[in-house]
């Protein structure tokens, strides 16, 4: 069994990295804007939906994004959103940590100074010693990122030890930012 259950989102990249750097924050001003139907419009961000009509043609608000973003329809859909819809644009994988190591790196995660103090509170406040120094040290804040065999010799226990400290010390912390009782979201913002 894996440790973690990863969720993903699928979206239209082309799409939304056009929108975001023509300046657009909101996607409801932005449809606003271009006189697209929002709910069909996150559809086709989505990708659970075509921006080709049942005729063959692209919708009409479609053309309009096109021009005002100044952009060919091939320079927002590839061949596959024009052409292919999914079902649904979620899923959930099982993986390891190792395997999440691997898809993030800390610096993807946490970009600034400020983000990574509040982090290291948030995690310190929360955990103990121990703990803290198993969650720091796997996900490298602050310090070198370190294999579950490299943390289970820093602190002369197994690495199924680390491992379990590690997922249970992820779960009290989710369950702490998640249930009100931390400020770590509003300070974060």
């Amino acid at each position: 069994m894996k440790d973690v259950r990863l969720s993903v989102k699928v979206r239209n990249n082309l799409l939304l990295s056009a929108i975001e750097k023509a300046g657009f924050t909101s996607m409801p001003k932005f449809c606003k804007e271009m006189g697209a139907p929002y709910p069909h419009f996150m559809k086709i961000i989505n990708m659970t939906s075509s921006p080709i009509r049942s005729n063959g043609e692209l919708y009409p608000w479609i053309i309009n994004i096109c021009v005002k973003l100044n952009k060919t329809p091939n320079d927002l859909f590839n061949t596959d959103q024009l052409y292919h819809v999914l079902d649904t644009n979620r899923s959930e994988i099982e993986v390891s940590m190792d395997e999440i190591h691997g898809l993030l790196s800390y610096d993807t995660c946490v970009e600034d100074e400020q983000t990574t103090a509040y982090l290291e509170k948030f995690i310190d406040d929360n955990l103990s010693f121990r703990q803290a120094h198993v969650i720091k040290s796997r996900f490298g804040i602050n310090c070198e990122h370190l294999t579950l065999e490299d943390c289970s010799d820093s602190l002369n226990v197994s690495r199924e030890r680390v491992r379990q400290m590690e997922s249970k010390s992820l779960r009290h912390l989710s369950k702490k930012a998640t249930d009100g009782s931390s400020n770590l979201t509003e300070s974060v913002k």
